[in-house]
């Protein structure tokens, strides 16, 4: 019994030290494994449509900016739903509204992230839409044709930029399954 005793003791004691090599051998993989996806990671610029256009301020601004931009002088010139006495008005306009809702939504998530979520982001809506009626009323070249003009044009508004941003994230999956079999051959 004695013996049978030892033979346990030092199954048991082999054991633990083969757990001891796996948990190692694990932390060391989990390690090699960060360190590859932060090499891989350097020098690539990720733009996230969903609710920035990328972790980076500069580059948010700017590409918020511009899609901005043309949505507004698409939507608004098109469909002629406002009077402008120069089209530079748009240029802006549209960058004072990035600026406008790039502050308010890192504002409203950090404050009031319950309020965002709650509202399933419809605050947004309203503030976009409180935003374009005192640009409406402050902006001495541009002015609405119709009062409801501001509300039609933030529900297309909205609309648009979320089929963008779809064709976007689409477009992006499409490139990068094409760049991983370049990559793989």
């Amino acid at each position: 019994m004695d013996k049978n005793d030892k033979d346990i003791r030092k199954e048991i004691e082999e054991l633990e030290k083969l757990i001891e090599d796996v948990k190692k051998q694990n932390a060391e993989e989990k390690k090699q494994l960060k360190s590859e996806q932060k090499k891989s990671q350097q020098g690539v610029i990720r733009i996230n449509l969903a609710l920035e256009y990328s972790t980076n301020l500069a580059i948010n601004v700017i590409v918020g900016f511009l899609v901005n931009f043309i949505l507004f002088f698409v939507i608004i010139k098109g469909l002629k739903m406002a009077i402008a006495v120069n089209d530079l008005i748009y240029v802006v306009f549209a960058l004072v509204f990035t600026l406008f809702e790039t502050l308010m939504k890192q504002y409203m998530l950090k404050k009031h992230i319950k309020l965002v979520l709650y509202s399933s982001g419809l605050i947004f809506f309203l503030f976009n839409l409180i935003f374009l009626y005192a640009a409406d009323f402050t902006l001495p070249n541009f002015e609405f044709s119709d009062p409801f003009y501001p509300l039609v044009f933030v529900a297309i508004f909205q609309f648009s930029r979320m089929i963008f941003k779809q064709l976007y994230l689409v477009s992006i999956k499409i490139l990068a399954k094409k760049f991983r079999k370049s990559t793989v051959k």
